[in-house]
């Protein structure tokens, strides 16, 4: 399904950003986006073209894009896939990736791919799926025009055996849905306080305490440690 399609069957759209597997998805991309290994990787991209360590201001609504700030903007794109295809990861995650290197956030533009371990097709209408996408969807269950959300629900969790036989076949390279989700405030204490771990405890601790309910000194280094570790096992 192409990005135009949102403007067709926004439901669609709607329903995708609302389920369990979209969740699981969008916590492993911003666990991934904070790992030392991508973010290294995020800088040279900023630097070979020239866009600010902080990311371009924040994308409106009607603003031009591919933004003209960026020369190159078509090489780095090129860049970006080759890289997630090297990856093994599907297109999915080079939409968010450039958002990500241009404004320093997934701008909800990027999202308007699949972004989900479930798609739907209609195989008569849509083009054949590519190599990635059959790499990212190895299995697929059909269903006739006659067939109801009872059947289809049945029909689920009757091979779900066959199911999960065959999905421990291909490779999980991957650590989807195994992200924990956390609070907002503390996702953003920790992420202050990760942004300070060069500082002394005291200066950070005091930092914390502009923004967010107080952190003892003591538990600083521990936070600290817990983030690093995040940003190595993804």
């Amino acid at each position: 399904m192409d990005k135009n399609s949102k403007n067709k069957t926004g439901w669609y759209w709607d329903f995708n950003w609302s389920t369990q597997g979209h969740k699981k998805f969008i916590n492993y991309v911003k666990a991934l986006l904070k790992t030392e290994k991508l973010q290294y990787r995020i800088r040279q991209w900023r630097k070979k073209y020239k866009i600010p360590s902080k990311g371009l201001k924040p994308y409106k609504q009607g603003d031009v894009y591919p933004p003209p700030a960026i020369k190159d903007f078509y090489k780095l794109e090129d860049e970006i896939f080759k890289f997630t295809e090297d990856s093994k990861m599907n297109s999915d995650y080079a939409f968010i990736l450039t958002s990500y290197i241009l404004y320093n956030k997934i701008h909800p533009e990027a999202l308007i791919v699949g972004c989900n371990v479930c798609e739907f097709r209609r195989l008569n209408q849509e083009s054949p799926l590519t190599k990635t996408e059959i790499d990212s969807f190895p299995m697929a269950i059909l269903i006739s025009p006659y067939a109801t959300q009872n059947d289809i629900t049945n029909f689920a969790t009757k091979i779900w055996p066959l199911i999960e036989q065959t999905s421990k076949t291909y490779p999980h390279e991957h650590k989807i849905g195994k992200i924990k989700t956390r609070n907002e405030t503390i996702t953003l204490r920790n992420q202050l306080i990760y942004d300070n771990r060069y500082f002394p405890n005291k200066a950070v601790s005091e930092k914390v305490m502009k923004k967010f309910d107080p952190v003892d000194q003591g538990n600083i280094g521990k936070i600290i440690s817990i983030e690093k570790k995040r940003r190595k096992e993804v």
